[in-house]
């Protein structure tokens, strides 16, 4: 059994469903909820009484489930006009407070809002210091897996397991052309194959948390690149998935000739910066980080980190 109300945030409508199973989340955080302040200036937080674990809360495109009273989910959706994220954590008393992308911004080193001069070109890479956290980092390594048997047909397994270890990498060892050394703790290992897919719907919405993080290939809103998941407690991040859209979009893992096809790397270290706490930054201001917002075909720019990015994961490791 199901049901549904609805309600006016932010003058958009919110859905929420409730589910009578158990909702299983891993997430988010004590540690925000009943703050007044929100994890990154970037997010709007709301309290929402009347939520209670297992409700499904969608907005923006964004669709996951209220966990259990300490913990939190989130979710993450990049498409190819740019990348929303929502939140939503249960504090240890039960109250539900929802986190929604707020004005992009950035912050520069110390979390000073990152500006550009009206009129101003847009930073480099190596000199834009712009980035934004959502308040949480993983605190162990994070041991992955991919459903090999969901690579689509245009490129091979190997190929799409090489460009994902890749994006990770990219992510832990702080990938970049500035010059800047890895001083950044975060590690993962990929575990191997396997038969389980992301808990991630088709229709672009997180699942409970199983304690596997998984990444896979498969059906999403038609809207949506990519689509990812993950779960805290506390500040601490204990679980994410990932999937890429083979259903409308075509893709590449080497670019020679590509057209109309999206990089496997270049999408997945976007959104798999979400996971490792990094959020979107506004494409006008910082187009040249990785963080940014739109995702081009045949682009390989997210690939390597811009100096905000790297500070952005220096924040949080």
């Amino acid at each position: 059994m199901r049901h549904s109300t609805r309600r006016q945030l932010f003058g958009l409508s919110l859905t929420f469903s409730t589910v009578f199973a158990a909702a299983g989340g891993t997430t988010a955080a004590a540690a925000f909820a009943g703050q007044a302040s929100t994890p990154s200036s970037a997010m709007v937080a709301t309290a929402m009484p009347g939520l209670r674990p297992g409700d499904r809360v969608s907005l923006d495109g964004v669709s996951v489930l209220v966990p259990r009273p300490g913990h939190g989910a989130w979710g993450a959706s990049v498409k190819v006009a740019g990348s929303r994220v929502l939140g939503v954590q249960t504090g240890a008393d039960g109250s539900v407070t929802v986190y929604r992308q707020g004005v992009l911004t950035g912050h520069g080193a110390g979390g000073s809002p990152g500006s550009v001069r009206a009129g101003a070109k847009p930073l480099s890479a190596c000199s834009d210091a712009a980035y934004s956290l959502t308040g949480a980092s993983w605190r162990t390594r994070v041991d992955w897996y991919f459903k090999t048997s969901s690579t689509p047909g245009e490129i091979t397994q190997s190929d799409a397991l090489s460009a994902l270890r890749d994006a990770m990498r990219n992510l832990t060892q702080v990938n970049n052309d500035c010059g800047l050394k890895d001083t950044v703790s975060a590690n993962s290992l990929y575990m191997g194959g396997t038969i389980r897919s992301a808990n991630i719907g088709t229709g672009s919405t997180c699942s409970a948390s199983d304690g596997m993080n998984v990444v896979d290939f498969g059906n999403l809103a038609a809207t949506d690149l990519g689509y990812a998941c993950w779960w805290t407690w506390g500040r601490s991040t204990t679980e994410s998935d990932m999937r890429l859209n083979s259903t409308e979009y075509s893709w590449a893992v080497n670019l020679g000739g590509c057209v109309g096809k999206y990089s496997v790397e270049d999408v997945a270290t976007h959104e798999l910066g979400h996971t490792f706490g990094l959020k979107d930054l506004n494409e006008n201001l910082h187009p040249a980080l990785t963080m940014s917002l739109i995702m081009l075909p045949c682009q390989n720019a997210e690939t390597t980190l811009g100096l905000g990015d790297v500070r952005g994961l220096k924040a949080l490791y």
